[in-house]
C-alpha cells in the first residue's frame, strides 16, 4: 500500500473527528469527557494559511480513506520570546499500524518544514495517551529526537 500525506481539508473533518473519537476511546484520556466541537475548533484552526496550528492527514494513494493525522502548533517558549513546535496529537490507525513508520515519517517530516517555516526553534514531539507500542519512541529516536524528560500522572 502507497500513503502520502497532505494538509487538512474541510472535508476532511468528518474523517478526522471519527480517529480524534477512537484514539479518545482507546486511551488514558478516556476518563475525560470527549468535547467534538472543540476538537472540531482545533482541527479547524488549521485550515486558515497563516494559523499557528497544523493538521495534516495521511490517505491511502487512490483513495480518500485517511489512514491516521499528525495535529501540531507553534507557540512562544514558556522561558522565552523564541517559538517552539509540539504535536497535540498523532493517531495512526490499527488496521494501518504495519505501514506507520512510513505514514509517520511522512506526518513528522512534513511537520518539521511546517514548524521550521513558522520560526520554531526546537521540535518536540511525546505521546501520553499510553495508547502506543515501543515502536512510536523507537521511530521518534531514528528520526533524530532524543529522551528530554518524562510525565508522571496520580492514580
Amino acid at each position: 500500500m502507497t500513503a502520502y500525506v497532505r494538509r487538512l481539508r474541510d472535508t476532511d473533518l468528518p474523517s478526522v473527528l471519527t480517529i480524534s473519537k477512537w484514539l479518545h476511546e482507546n486511551s488514558r484520556y478516556k476518563v475525560f469527557s470527549y468535547n467534538e466541537d472543540k476538537v472540531r475548533n482545533l482541527l479547524s484552526l488549521s485550515l486558515e494559511p497563516t494559523s499557528s496550528v497544523f493538521v495534516v492527514v495521511a490517505l491511502k494513494q487512490g483513495s480518500n480513506d485517511i489512514l491516521g493525522y499528525f495535529h501540531g502548533y507553534v507557540d512562544y517558549h514558556y522561558f522565552s520570546d523564541m517559538k517552539y513546535a509540539g504535536d497535540w496529537a498523532v493517531c495512526v490507525l490499527p488496521e494501518y499500524r504495519r505501514y506507520a513508520p512510513k505514514i509517520l515519517k511522512q506526518m513528522v517530516l512534513s511537520f518539521e518544514k511546517w514548524a521550521r517555516k513558522n520560526g520554531a526553534e526546537e521540535i518536540s514531539i511525546g505521546a501520553s495517551t499510553e495508547a502506543y507500542g515501543t515502536g512510536y519512541k523507537k521511530f521518534l529516536k531514528r528520526m533524530g529526537y532524543r529522551d528530554v524528560g518524562f510525565l508522571a500522572v496520580k492514580g
